[in-house]
């Protein structure tokens, strides 16, 4: 019987196909469902705590953006009411006015852009934790070392960057009337048109800033997630099998050998939830002053395409990109002045704010994440033992 969630033995068989680590196809399973159930959890802290909540990674469209912007603006002033402010409240009332056509021209495409990076993150992670476990005697991917850890999220975050950088480009250009006019009824059309007017260059302007964001922090992510959920346990279980011996030697009672209880099942959800909530505190204190940059520097990229539509030199279009570093530093610095801020508290403003919005989703995303990967892997022990 596994008696924990970081206690698993690996198999003593030769046959590589037969070790209890999860197959390419339970990998996809736990990375989908774990960002599915991520993006509903988001929505309802949003619910709860009434402002925009953040996914893993800084959000790149909110799915209700146009439906606020259409009939948020007779609420403004209002008393809060779950029956007229809440997100369900408002698509009802869209889809109502405008028809079922409106939820995959409007809402589905960033909905999927979102969730399909969520996946890549999640299945890069595993596959990349899975290929550094393998052949090391004592370990396996629910008991890592941090180090491989740290490595798979490092490349976990790179792979998630790169495929947000279309995204990205497109969040960067967005204008509000564009989104809700006649002109852009569907935001596929319209996705496509802002990444071809805006070019290879264009689309990965200020890709070095999102990498460097995206890579440190979810390196940093999951090496707190894991290092909490795994050595935080194990310190913590052993104190307490230390206890109980002790009791049962003063009592004269016999030692014998722990038996799972409910106690014990709590302790590991509890730690669980402890290492997600760590775990996203480390990703927004790494990711939020980088957002904070970001967010300057994406919003002269749309300034640049309109200079550049009339230019067809290559190396003038991308001397340009690169000064663009230099023009929102310069940028940062006259910020930083007016404020009269130190740097520190500058870049970090907000930030309680913010994760509180994060914790909650994040925390039991990563429980739903790690209770679909421990059910894999014990059936795949199981089946072949």
């Amino acid at each position: 019987m596994n008696s924990g969630i970081v206690f698993q033995k690996p198999m003593e068989d030769n046959d590589d196909s037969k070790k209890a680590t999860l197959s390419n196809k339970n990998t996809q399973v736990v990375s989908a469902s774990t960002a599915g159930i991520r993006a509903v959890l988001v929505q309802f802290s949003s619910l709860y705590l009434r402002t925009p909540a953040k996914l893993f990674r800084p959000t790149r469209f909110d799915y209700m953006a146009p439906i606020r912007i259409f009939f948020g603006a007779h609420l403004k002033g209002k008393p809060y009411s779950p029956f007229s402010h809440s997100n369900p409240a408002l698509l009802l009332r869209a889809v109502k006015t405008h028809g079922w056509e409106l939820i995959p021209n409007k809402v589905l495409p960033p909905l999927v852009a979102n969730s399909v990076m969520g996946i890549v993150l999640y299945t890069t992670y595993l596959s990349c934790l899975q290929s550094y476990t393998d052949g090391q005697e004592g370990r396996s991917i629910a008991n890592p070392r941090l180090v491989d850890v740290f490595r798979a999220g490092f490349l976990a975050g790179a792979a998630q960057s790169l495929v947000a950088a279309p995204i990205d480009a497109i969040y960067a250009r967005s204008n509000a009337s564009e989104i809700i006019g006649g002109k852009n009824d569907n935001l596929w059309i319209y996705g496509l048109h802002k990444l071809k007017t805006s070019g290879f260059l264009g689309v990965f302007a200020g890709y070095s800033l999102s990498l460097v964001k995206e890579s440190t922090s979810f390196a940093i992510y999951f090496t707190t997630f894991e290092a909490i959920k795994n050595r935080g346990y194990r310190i913590t279980e052993n104190t307490m099998e230390r206890i109980d011996r002790m009791k049962n030697s003063l009592l004269g009672r016999p030692q014998g050998d722990t038996v799972k209880t409910k106690s014990e099942n709590i302790l590991r959800t509890t730690f669980i939830l402890l290492a997600g909530a760590s775990a996203a505190c480390s990703l927004l204190a790494v990711q939020y002053p980088f957002s904070k940059v970001q967010s300057i520097h994406l919003a002269r990229l749309e300034a640049l395409d309109i200079f550049n539509e009339n230019s067809w030199d290559k190396k003038s279009k991308f001397r340009l990109y690169y000064r663009s570093y230099l023009d929102t530093f310069h940028q940062l610095v006259s910020l930083h002045e007016k404020s009269k801020l130190s740097w520190t508290r500058w870049f970090y403003k907000g930030f309680v704010r913010n994760a509180l919005t994060t914790i909650p989703a994040t925390s039991v995303g990563l429980l739903v994440f790690e209770i679909l990967r421990q059910k894999l892997s014990d059936e795949i022990e199981d089946r072949f033992s």
